[in-house]
């Protein structure tokens, strides 16, 4: 019944449509050799912080790192962790019904840039900007399925004991970083192990 009410809820906000990153020192975990290195962003689309990492470091990670990407030794993936409220859980919803439209990381850009533009953009718009399939996505935001992968995604966040957003995870252990020379160091290192 929960679940079913908050799906009711998230489909409303999307029809009428604590941030924090720091660290001291740098950690590198270790995977082995034949295992990818993955690199997990918990984040918030309500975030102004997730944002920013969307519009600077993750191209800049794209750019540094396209061939180790290309070739699988680097995984990067995106997480839900909406803790910022409704919207938060509504944008999610629909950046997963985005993902089953081959269309995540459109959905994904668009929602961070309007971020930038107002507090809590219309969701409905950014899916016609992006072109998604109305019906589709109707049809994806009552499925519980799409509540279930963004409360996983959630619940794994907590369980890694992560409290604010961006947050990224390397190889399974929290990432700590301050600045993105930092953090490409410590990619650039876990791949070379």
């Amino acid at each position: 019944m929960i679940r079913f009410l908050l799906a009711a809820a998230l489909l409303a906000v999307f029809t009428g449509l604590a941030c924090s990153g720091s660290a001291s020192e740098p950690t590198i975990p270790t995977v082995a050799p034949s295992q990818p290195v993955v690199l997990d962003e918990y984040a918030d689309f309500a975030c102004p912080y997730c944002a920013r990492f969307a519009q600077l470091a993750l191209p800049q990670i794209e750019q540094d790192f396209a061939a180790e990407l290309g070739d699988g030794r680097l995984v990067y993936r995106f997480r839900h962790f909406p803790i910022l409220g409704e919207w938060s859980w509504a944008a999610a919803a629909g950046a997963e019904c985005a993902r089953r439209q081959g269309k995540f990381r459109q959905y994904h850009d668009a929602v961070f840039a309007a971020i930038g533009q107002e507090a809590q953009p219309g969701l409905r718009k950014i899916a016609g900007q992006v072109a998604l399939d109305e019906a589709q996505l109707n049809d994806c935001l009552a499925a519980p399925e799409t509540h279930q992968a963004v409360e996983q995604d959630a619940e794994e966040a907590t369980s890694l004991g992560i409290r604010g957003t961006p947050t990224l995870v390397l190889n399974g252990r929290l990432l700590q970083w301050e600045t993105y020379p930092q953090l490409k160091a410590i990619l650039e290192q876990a791949l070379a192990e």
